[in-house]
């Protein structure tokens, strides 16, 4: 199995007051919800298509049986 790269992550940080700021607030917290909803789908689908523990390709569950 081919392992997944890591996101590469930018910060900014810009402060704005006033009506620009208001504007920017919110342009934020849309991108923000949207990065939220994707991420819940994006798990969500990662749950559902996940293999079976036990299964011949996946290693023991670390507080299964024996552990």
């Amino acid at each position: 199995m081919r392992r997944r790269e890591l996101p590469e992550i930018v910060v900014e940080y810009v402060v704005v007051d006033g009506p620009e700021g208001d504007r920017l607030a919110m342009r934020q917290g849309e991108a923000i919800r949207e990065v939220l909803a994707w991420l819940h789908m994006h798990h969500r689908y990662e749950e559902r298509n996940r293999e079976p523990e036990g299964s011949a390709d996946s290693p023991p569950h670390p507080s299964g049986p024996g552990a």
